[in-house]
């Protein structure tokens, strides 16, 4: 037997999901070979990323936009009062 709807409350969470597209940030010579920009770039950027969330002084910095549209996962459930 389901216990009464009155003795619980509806609550929700949602987790959204964005790509973004950042622009690395710096060149790379003809004796480069790909594997040193992918690994630089991608250190470099996922610093730059954290760094846009946790200082502010560095946001001006990094060239970024949100590209594609959100993905949205919610979670209900029931608690009781």
């Amino acid at each position: 037997m389901m216990p009464s709807d009155q003795n619980y409350e509806l609550l929700a969470n949602a987790r959204i999901t964005l790509t973004i597209e950042v622009e690395a940030d710096g060149t790379w010579g003809a004796k480069c070979d790909l594997d040193q920009v992918n690994r630089q770039a991608g250190d470099a950027t996922l610093r730059a990323v954290q760094d846009l969330f946790s200082k502010p002084e560095v946001r001006k910095h990094v060239r970024a936009r949100v590209v594609g549209e959100p993905t949205v996962d919610i979670v209900t459930f029931r608690r009781k009062k």
